[in-house]
């Protein structure tokens, strides 16, 4: 099942249905009958639901009434598909490759596949300015190919001992930030994929998650739960909290922390300095 935005709900029937439901009542809306049982369940933008069946192929129907718009056989193995960024739909297919289609008839725009890679679906992370970011499987190497051809516009290499989980970087302002577990957080030019900077946390290490990037500062946590604020522009630390607290928002200048005693923290963005705290003490009846 899939819920999408519009009060509709998606369920996908081994017999290669998909049935579009009305959320409020679960009245069926329309019916769409695959070539091939659906891989997942439909991903609906700007009223068109993107179906990808088992055979490789990507069919697009009108979400307001299932009627099948194109089919594309652009894929030659099972496919995700991961985004629709200015009229181009880009989709991974578990052969190691990945490809771009013409969201208004589904023409093939481009088509990569990752050299000597392994059966999977790489993992696509962003599409920002112009740039497709995609991982290996292993987390050895990050690919950023441009969107109108899907030429290779550089890669960067991490160096790890062993195969990790893909690189998934966040890209703001010009630069891609690439979190190494156990390793460091690393700065890199967006237009070529040079260094711009690298931080090395204190004993221990990052936990390997995605940062946070809001108003030219990057936030990331160590494994034991201490967040650090740097300065996007040259990695410096401007500050950070004590062990144990989680960032759970940003917003409008103040990030929103969990405590250990189980409270919430409102800290300026700028310095870390408190403006409120909130605890609620459990009594036992």
């Amino acid at each position: 099942m899939n819920c999408q935005g519009g009060g509709v709900v998606y369920v996908g029937l081994k017999d290669g249905t998909v049935d579009a439901l009305r959320a409020r009542d679960g009245s069926l809306l329309w019916s769409y009958k695959t070539s091939f049982s659906p891989f997942l369940l439909p991903v609906v933008v700007e009223g068109v639901a993107y179906i990808t069946p088992q055979d490789g192929g990507i069919e697009a129907v009108r979400a307001n009434d299932g009627f099948l718009l194109w089919h594309s056989q652009a894929g030659r193995a099972p496919s995700f598909l991961t985004d629709v960024v200015d009229g181009v739909v880009y989709a991974s297919s578990s052969d190691g490759g990945m490809y771009a289609l013409q969201a208004r008839d589904g023409s093939l725009l481009w088509r990569w596949r990752l050299p000597h890679a392994p059966p999977g679906i790489l993992p696509i992370s962003a599409v920002v300015n112009g740039a497709v970011y995609v991982s290996a499987l292993d987390g050895t190497t990050l690919y950023v190919l441009r969107t109108s051809d899907g030429s290779v516009l550089w890669h960067y290499r991490a160096q790890f001992p062993q195969p990790q989980n893909p690189l998934m970087p966040v890209v703001a302002d010009g630069i891609a930030y690439i979190s190494l577990p156990g390793e460091s957080l690393e700065a890199l030019r967006a237009s070529d994929g040079s260094k711009l900077w690298q931080y090395i946390p204190p004993s221990p290490s990052l936990i390997g998650l995605p940062p946070l990037v809001s108003d030219g500062m990057v936030y990331v946590t160590t494994q034991d739960e201490v967040l650090y604020v740097l300065r996007s522009s040259d990695g410096s630390v401007l500050w950070h909290t004590k062990a144990g607290e989680i960032v759970v928002g940003i917003a409008a200048g103040v990030v929103y922390v969990s405590t250990p005693d189980g409270g919430l923290e409102a800290l300026r963005a700028r310095n870390g300095s408190l403006l409120w705290h909130y605890s609620r003490t459990w009594k036992q009846v």
